[in-house]
């Protein structure tokens, strides 16, 4: 749960997140590009299927696997989420094994939360999402409803390429981006496929479907999730303190990061242990 005003806001971004902008140029924007002989760059700054969208991300994994390049650099600093969909055209590229441990989706089943779901439903008759919620919770009047079911979980055989892939990430990843994230951690071997960054991913990777509620007589708006990770309950679970990259990248910032190949790119392609 969080709350959205600013005051409060402002406090807690200063005291546990980087200001990028502040210290360098930092607007990431889609980049689609090779770096050198061997590796291509994919960077994703959003999720939210706008800029860049499905579509485009679906084509420069198009670009890449026509392109001759063995690796892959797929950069996601700045990315604050948006909807897991956009990974699609990706997953198939880095899956490699099953997951030690297996996770799935607890929805928190009351009306409100449903309310919310028929009318995206009402608004978007396409959305699988909140088809499955709808559908899931009209069968029980448990409170808490499993979205997965009990089929094997979906496979794919190892791709060939990339042989090498690494996934670039900073304090600004976040929700649907930290998605990505934890599917190499889960999916990949770390031998074929690295998360490098110099700091921890944001922290919001255990939940997801953020709904607020505006509090009478304030400005204040408070989100919670309808979503949580069955890996939020372990006593293990690292709570909101992020994801941690494979490789801490002990390098300054780079001088920009916009719709270019920085310092850190440049970096991981010549790495040895990428």
């Amino acid at each position: 749960m969080y709350v959205d005003c600013q005051m409060f806001f402002d406090n807690y971004f200063t005291k546990c997140h980087t200001r990028y902008a502040e210290l360098f140029e930092y607007s990431p924007k889609p980049v689609s590009c090779k770096v050198n002989g061997d590796t291509w760059l994919i960077r994703v700054p959003s999720c939210n299927g706008k800029n860049p969208t499905h579509q485009w991300l679906k084509d420069a994994t198009q670009q890449y696997l026509q392109s001759g390049c063995k690796n892959l650099i797929i950069d996601v600093r700045g990315n604050t989420g948006g909807g897991d969909e956009i990974w699609e055209p990706i997953w198939p590229l880095l899956f490699d094994h099953q997951p030690a441990i297996q996770e799935y989706t607890l929805f928190r089943n009351t009306q409100k939360n449903l309310s919310f779901y028929k009318r995206i439903l009402n608004e978007h008759p396409d959305d699988e999402i909140a088809k499955l919620i709808i559908d899931n919770c009209s069968k029980t009047q448990n409170e808490m409803v499993s979205l997965d079911d009990d089929s094997e979980v979906e496979t794919y055989p190892v791709s060939p390429l990339p042989q090498k892939a690494a996934i670039v990430i900073d304090k600004n990843t976040a929700s649907a981006a930290e998605t990505l994230v934890r599917f190499a951690k889960m999916y990949c071997d770390t031998t074929r496929t690295k998360v490098y960054g110099k700091e921890n991913t944001w922290g919001a990777q255990n939940s997801g479907n953020i709904i607020g509620t505006p509090l009478p007589n304030s400005k204040i708006c408070v989100y919670y999730p309808t979503c949580i990770s069955s890996l939020f309950l372990r006593e293990d679970s690292n709570g909101s303190s992020g994801l941690s990259p494979d490789v801490r990248i002990n390098l300054p910032f780079p001088k920009t990061l916009t719709d270019n190949c920085d310092e850190w790119i440049l970096w991981i392609a010549n790495n040895s242990a990428y």
